[in-house]
């Protein structure tokens, strides 16, 4: 009985001999079974989208066939396929489109900065994409005149302020000109150097809303809704060489510890109604800092707090730098209460002792008033004084006149 296969042959093939027709009819059924194989495998099996070569046409079922039925349902899974990829490739471009502005000051407020130029430019382009005002400042030797009658900055080290501490570790302060506490890190008169040298630097006003400056702010309730802040762009260096102190190394080090305190610092202000029956206060932060620190310097990024600047702008009293560079630390804090004085002026030496925040001995403090006060009449900042009393029966009262 003839194979089946051999109504595939021609006839030239069936005219060959027994052996040859043999071969033949082997490879054609091994190539038919191979084929079949495959069909069967491309329709079970997750077949890549060059098998299927063209999905749009739909593949009609044929009643009974599960194969034709398979065949539609791998068509449709490669469609469903295609159109996730396409929406997965075109949702970053649709995200970076629909990108509002504020969200894209956002993203530039959280890149760190290497450079002071990097940290200007920040600024410029926030300041373009809305996010606030920004002015050019042009500052001189304003300082704060509420800071001037204000014991936050005693002549002493700050080791020895430890035992001024109550039990919220805050210092308390009572002057003529006010009372309250200070919260955070000790400070001395190195520190107030500090501040005043960043104040001479402010280069930049802005003005926005509270949570849109470069460094967030909070808003209390009853408050204007935008802040006006003065702010600066420098190097550590630029405050060394304001200071006049060395540069570089372990004094670069000190002087960004004292950036620190001072951003740690709040001031409590309290005071009483004239008749007595109300109190009302406040706490004042100075600023707010952000640095990149190198090796051998370091860029900073320093906010006044909105009251510091509004004292900056409104009530400020002139500071003679290059006369403050050549006193001692006593003769500092003197000669800054004194320059928010009328120039003919007398105090006793006892309030101003307290005014101050002078630790030491009375005793002690009227032999580095009486040496502070020579070295101000010799740089002619000091026209005449004289200190009247004897300490004893008569209270000790300077008089002078600049």
């Amino acid at each position: 009985m003839q194979n089946q296969d051999e109504h595939h042959l021609t006839q030239d093939e069936l005219t060959l001999d027994s052996p040859t027709r043999k071969q033949k009819q082997q490879r054609r059924k091994r190539e038919t079974n191979q084929n079949l194989q495959q069909t069967q495998t491309q329709a079970l099996t997750d077949v890549p989208q060059a098998v299927v070569p063209d999905v749009s046409q739909p593949v009609t079922p044929i009643p009974g066939d599960p194969l034709s039925q398979k065949m539609e349902k791998l068509r449709q899974s490669i469609i469903n396929k295609q159109r996730a990829n396409e929406l997965a490739a075109q949702a970053p471009a649709s995200n970076k489109q629909s990108l509002t502005q504020d969200e894209e000051a956002d993203e530039q407020q959280e890149k760190p900065f290497h450079t002071l130029s990097e940290n200007n430019q920040r600024l410029e382009q926030l300041s373009r994409l809305g996010r606030f005002e920004s002015a050019q400042l042009n500052p001189s030797s304003e300082y704060p005149t509420f800071l001037t009658r204000t014991p936050i900055f005693p002549p002493s080290h700050r080791s020895s302020q430890k035992s001024l501490l109550d039990e919220d570790n805050a210092i308390s302060f009572n002057t003529p000109w006010g009372q309250g506490r200070k919260f955070g890190a000790p400070l001395s008169v190195y520190d107030e150097d500090t501040l005043i040298a960043i104040g001479k630097l402010r280069s930049r006003r802005l003005n926005g809303d509270h949570h849109k400056m470069p460094i967030p702010l909070t808003h209390f309730p009853g408050t204007s809704e935008r802040a006006n802040i003065h702010a600066c762009c420098c190097l550590i260096s630029d405050i060394q060489k304001m200071c006049g102190t060395t540069k570089g190394g372990y004094a670069n080090k000190l002087r960004l510890a004292s950036l620190r305190r001072l951003s740690s610092v709040v001031i409590e202000l309290t005071a009483k109604s004239k008749d007595r029956y109300e109190s009302y206060g406040t706490s004042v932060k100075l600023i707010d800092v952000a640095w990149k620190e190198y090796e051998k310097n370091a860029v900073l990024y320093i906010q006044m707090s909105p009251l510091m600047s509004y004292w900056y702008d409104e009530e400020y009293t002139y500071i003679d730098w290059n006369i403050r560079k050549q006193l001692s630390a006593t003769g500092k804090s003197i000669h800054r209460f004194l320059s928010g004085q009328p120039k003919q002026y007398e105090i006793s030496c006892k309030k101003l002792y307290d005014t101050i925040g002078y630790t030491r001995p009375y005793k002690k403090f009227m032999s580095d008033l009486r040496a502070s006060l020579l070295k101000l009449h010799e740089l002619t900042w000091v026209k005449t004084y004289h200190i009247e009393g004897n300490g004893l029966k008569t209270p000790h009262k300077l008089v002078i006149s600049r």
